[in-house]
């Protein structure tokens, strides 16, 4: 039995019950929507329709209303271009108003498939390979990137190393020039690590600041000298933790002011 939808108009068959009373119940009245205009959920027909009953989906409909102008263009154009460019050009030219879903199964009805794999052909002129023997030592994505914008296309890198391979388009290949091998000095690392660790987060600046006055300054004026000379600010707790691991750990009862530093021993 061929039903047609209140929303849209597009005929389908489905598959009814063998019961009398069932086949004469009025089907249109009853019925909800198609999938096209439903959103992808079946049509709804409680007299009509088993609960085991498949409902064809929508490119497999034997009738879908496009006019005959719309048919003609569907015919020249379906190669080159996809079903929803198909529905652009029918609204401009024509000024008919179809789904992408009714454009795709009339297509089908009318027996024009593109087949499996297929996808909207690229022309490709000199211009575009000109461009892109000049620039292909350039890294792939980048060079996609660039040549999609400068011909305003959007082709993948897939489809632009194919073209690039077919038409001998290939990177210049630069002599290999060897590099000198640094060998690593296993006793020499872990006295380095030993080093950053000692360092407590601290630039080479500040370890030369506290080394030269944590004597005659407290860790509170060692933060602030530290602070004018780089402009870095640093924990008080981890410029004492520092010293204490550094070995410049001051005595018992030490104060600063009372450190009294003679010329001669300057000399």
């Amino acid at each position: 039995m061929i039903i047609e939808c209140q929303t849209c108009g597009c005929a389908y068959r489905i598959n009814v019950d063998d019961d009398e009373d069932k086949k004469e119940c009025d089907v249109t009245a009853e019925l909800v929507e198609c999938v096209m205009c439903f959103k992808g959920k079946e049509p709804i027909c409680i007299n009509t329709v088993k609960k085991t009953d498949k409902i064809p989906s929508p490119y497999r409909l034997r009738e879908c209303a496009l006019s005959k102008k719309a048919d003609k263009i569907i015919r020249d154009n379906y190669k080159e271009k996809i079903d929803k460019e198909l529905v652009k050009i029918i609204k401009d030219e024509l000024g008919e108003k179809y789904t992408y879903a009714q454009t795709k199964a009339r297509r089908k009805y009318l027996g024009l498939i593109k087949g499996k794999g297929w996808l909207k052909k690229q022309k490709y002129t000199d211009v575009h390979f000109d461009f892109l023997r000049e620039n292909v030592d350039e890294d792939r994505i980048e060079l996609n990137k660039k040549f999609n914008e400068h011909f305003s296309m959007n082709i993948s890198i897939y489809a632009m190393n194919q073209q690039m391979s077919q038409h001998g388009i290939k990177r210049i290949k630069k002599p290999l020039v060897p590099k000198p091998v640094k060998l690593i000095d296993p006793h020499q690392k872990s006295i380095d690590e030993k080093k950053k660790i000692k360092m407590k987060g601290m630039t080479k600046e500040a370890i030369k600041i506290i080394e030269e006055n944590y004597m005659e300054k407290t860790d509170d004026e060692l933060r602030e000298l530290i602070a004018d000379q780089t402009g870095n600010f640093h924990n008080t707790n981890r410029i004492a933790k520092y010293r204490e691991t550094n070995a410049m750990s001051r005595p018992k009862g030490w104060k600063p002011k009372e450190i009294i530093v003679d010329d001669e021993d300057l000399e």
